[in-house]
């Protein structure tokens, strides 16, 4: 099943909702992906009773991952400029592109 995201905007805020991938650790899984790609670093680390939220810093740009028990993984980040939201949502696309390579590598080895 392949892995998308769904984009809402409010405001300068942006949250990418990531669809087929509801997973309790998904945060850091996405991490560390962002982290292997762009060397990203994480800021700040939340764990409450229902979600679970990672602050990282990826170059210029501050992302929030976090896990909901309702919603499932999304990624947040503050547009500070249009410029800034493009590379941000590229970034976010390429992270997923390579979050789908890594779940088909995976389900190609049980057949």
């Amino acid at each position: 099943m392949k892995i998308e995201y769904k984009k809402l905007k409010n405001e300068n805020e942006i949250e990418y909702q990531i669809v087929n991938f509801d997973y309790f650790d998904g945060d850091k899984y996405l991490f560390n992906i962002f982290s292997n790609l762009f060397g990203a670093l994480i800021l700040e680390e939340n764990d409450f009773i229902w979600f679970k939220t990672l602050k990282i810093k990826c170059v210029e740009e501050i992302y929030i991952l976090q896990w909901h028990e309702d919603i499932g993984n999304s990624i947040k980040f503050i547009s500070k400029n249009i410029e800034q939201e493009k590379i941000a949502e590229n970034r976010i696309i390429k992270v997923i592109e390579e979050l789908n390579k890594i779940i088909l590598s995976k389900d190609l080895r049980k057949d």
